[in-house]
């Protein structure tokens, strides 16, 4: 052990002083208390770097380090004890240590990091009471990763972590009535300290500062030139301010079709594609990544072969598009046209609205399909041009093709999406074209008039004790998300029509595999998922009709199947356990103020800060290194050494089959949709491309509404958990 007396340390104000090894000891005695290690481990590193001159903090950094090190899968509790370190070291190094709560809070203003919309709704006593209310001490919970994922992408200079927790719930707060105010920061400082609720990511990074806080936009072109290059600004500046993208392709005419009176003048939809493509890389968010977005187009639409050969090696390089995500949408009839071997028509949507009369905007299901017949008839005449015939199996195989190479196309089943959308019968909109940029969040559109946007949050149900916070955690949810409708800056006059046309929010869930490890379940337990998503969606309805009843409904409310009562039919229909037809007896008596409530997403990056498993999925591995922009981070499942059998079946031991049928219980009571991603595993003898063909048709059937990525364990490889650059919408 270094000896005290020989060493001379340099303090964090410049002094010099003798080496305490004792203070070194109270501080490692600190970080593992209430661990299950041993501290002489990470004593007996000190001798490896205590040298003259080295500093206090170079001592933490390393003591840290050393923590991380010791970390593994049979003692990941080193990881919660390097978080307990770090903070101590982010208290320690706090550039406004010592001042009050009130003056961090006027510096932030001062510095252009807080908004000075602050102090219009708090006085300088109520900022003082918030104060005394933070619970530093919540930041001993975090492990490593946690922290440095806080550090490195959401805190400003001048703040600490639950100073980011306690703003953020002031700002959400505003909206609230000055008599209910500060009670309400409280509440909700708790729930997002507590880590039961995690915030988006553009909640964590503007919410302070102002700006745009929602997470999913979706536009859809029209087929004109004004309303192509309209929108290409438009996703400029939703990928300016944060925003994943979805984008809908399906209105623009084919390659040879007519353009003004000219023949076979119009190029391939591709084109187009690489503008966004371009602009989105050109464009980023606010300097920090590349913008993000999904391009959708329908399976009917005659470009589709070109569409799904744009990021593959070969071909015109003029026409690749490496940096959108591509996404088909599939209405029912394709897939009965696939099980049968049957013929596929695809057509041009600009060509059979002049030539047959037929707009396919808008339509699905039994509409869909007579128009679509009617097409494919005017095809098999010889009365269109822009129109092809292929076997529908071996469109199938080259979509199936493609994801097992890239992971993608996403898949949206439209009919199945727009059989249950809430706002079905709005007559100002063209219905639901496609998902958005993570597959779970998506309502009506209109090009150029109106343009889905939703704000989203998660409940961290690794955190929740019980049924009753699980209610609690919901309703606030509601209540926070309605609030940010009001308090986000919308990039562009068409989301802020649809915000107040449907208010759409999402609350999603996170944190599943550890809320069942903890309690001895496993996913085959499809009765208590159920229950988790039917808890949420009833008590975030009720909220939002309380909300209705104070605030008002929203704007197509009349329209929608809340009013009608065919939301609360369905839900009850579906087996549950609580009183829906009580929820529907308030609706009739005050409405309800939001459109849509639930939609789980993805929650790669912010599972990570809260240190529990992402969205409803399994989880990877048990102890991973998470490598992200944040460099390679450390990350163990909770729970493991209380119950490792809840965590013998990782993601890639789940059969497709067993996803799917959890996100099939999920979605029953989820108005919008789930981020489901499938993993296929080519080392096993019995893999082959029929699993995903299977798989595919087998999600169809389940009423599932989307397909996000298809992950793809390679020949003699093993699946690497790297962070997918969907950020934008990780709730």
């Amino acid at each position: 052990m270094v000896k005290s007396k020989d060493i001379i340390v340099i303090k964090r104000d410049g002094s010099k002083a003798v080496f305490d090894v004792l203070k070194i000891k109270a501080s490692i005695a600190f970080a593992t208390d209430g661990q299950d290690v041993n501290p002489l481990h990470l004593e007996a590193s000190l001798d490896q770097f205590v040298k003259a001159g080295i500093t206090t903090s170079q001592i933490q950094d390393n003591v840290i380090r050393h923590a991380v090190q010791l970390a593994s899968p049979q003692s990941p509790q080193w990881l919660n004890v390097a978080g307990r370190a770090l903070a101590m070291q982010m208290w320690a190094d706090f550039k406004l240590r010592g001042k009050s709560f009130y003056d961090i809070v006027q510096y932030n203003i001062k510095k252009g990091e807080y908004t000075k919309d602050i102090n219009k709704y708090y006085s300088e006593s109520d900022i003082n009471t918030l104060g005394e209310y933070i619970d530093m001490n919540r930041d001993l919970s975090h492990s490593h990763s946690s922290l440095i994922t806080v550090s490195k992408k959401y805190l400003g200079k001048y703040e600490l972590n639950q100073h980011m927790h306690m703003v953020n719930s002031m700002r959400f707060g505003q909206m609230e009535t000055p008599d209910t105010r500060v009670e309400f920061v409280k509440r909700l400082y708790d729930m997002l300290s507590l880590r039961k609720i995690s915030l988006a990511t553009p909640f964590m990074a503007n919410l302070r500062k102002g700006g745009n806080t929602a997470s999913c936009f979706i536009i859809a072109l029209e087929d004109d030139l004004d309303s192509i290059f309209d929108n290409v600004k438009r996703i400029a500046r939703i990928s300016k301010n944060g925003g994943g993208l979805g984008i809908f392709l399906g209105l623009l005419r084919a390659k040879g079709s007519m353009i003004g009176t000219t023949e076979n003048a119009a190029g391939s939809i591709t084109q187009w594609v690489k503008i966004i493509n371009d602009t989105l890389v050109a464009v980023n968010q606010n300097g920090k990544r590349k913008g993000a977005g999904t391009v959708a187009l329908p399976i009917w639409h005659n470009d589709i072969f070109d569409f799904l050969d744009m990021q593959t090696e070969h071909g015109d390089v003029r026409l690749k598009a490496y940096d959108v995500f591509p996404q088909i949408t599939i209405p029912d009839i394709f897939m009965q046209r696939d099980r049968e071997n049957g013929k596929w028509t695809t057509f041009c949507p600009f060509e059979v609205k002049q030539k047959l009369g037929v707009d396919i905007r808008g339509l699905y299901g039994a509409d869909f399909d007579a128009a679509y017949i009617l097409i494919e008839a005017a095809h098999n005449a010889g009365k269109l041009k822009v129109s092809s015939q292929y076997n529908a199996r071996d469109l199938f195989k080259t979509f199936m093709k493609t994801q097992f190479e890239t992971g993608l196309p996403y898949v949206a089943f439209t009919d199945t999406i727009n059989s249950v959308n809430p706002n079905a019968g709005h007559s100002g909109s063209i219905g639901i074209t496609n998902v958005n940029l993570c597959t779970e969040s998506f309502s009506n559109v209109l090009p150029d008039k109106l343009g889905h946007v939703c704000n989203l949050c998660s409940i961290n149900l690794s955190n929740i004790d019980s049924m009753e916070e699980l209610a609690l955690a919901s309703r606030v949810s509601t209540r926070m998300l309605d609030h940010a409708i009001e308090l986000t800056n919308n990039p562009d006059d068409i989301t802020s029509s649809h915000n107040q046309e449907f208010r759409t929010i999402g609350i999603g869930q996170m944190g599943l595999h550890d809320y069942l490890a903890k309690r001895w379940l496993n996913f085959s337990d499809l009765d208590t998922i159920r229950d988790i998503s039917e808890c949420i969606e009833y008590n975030a309805a009720l909220e939002s009709v309380l909300l209705a009843k104070t605030c008002g409904t929203f704007a197509a409310y009349k329209e929608s199947k809340w009013a009608n009562g065919e939301m609360t039919s369905m839900f009850g229909s579906h087996g549950g356990k609580l009183d829906w037809e009580y929820l529907q007896t308030q609706i009739d008596l005050y409405g309800i103020r939001n459109s849509q409530l639930t939609s789980p997403a993805p929650t790669t990056s912010t599972s990570v800060y809260q240190d529990c498993s992402a969205s409803i999925l399994p989880i990877y591995s048990a102890f991973f290194s998470e490598d992200n922009k944040n460099g390679s981070l450390l990350v163990s499942a909770k729970y493991l050494a209380d119950n490792p059998l809840g965590y013998g079946k990782t993601f890639s031991k789940h059969s497709a089959t067993e996803i799917i049928d959890v996100a099939s219980e999920c979605q029953k009571f989820i108005d919008t949709g789930i981020s489901m991603e499938l993993i296929f595993d080519q080392n096993k003898e019995s893999f082959s491309a029929k699993d995903l063909y299977d798989a595919v048709h087998y999600a169809h059937t389940k009423k599932i509404k989307a397909i996000y990525y298809i992950r793809s364990i390679k020949k003699n490889s093993v699946l690497e958990n790297k962070e997918v650059d969907c950020v934008a919408c990780s709730g």
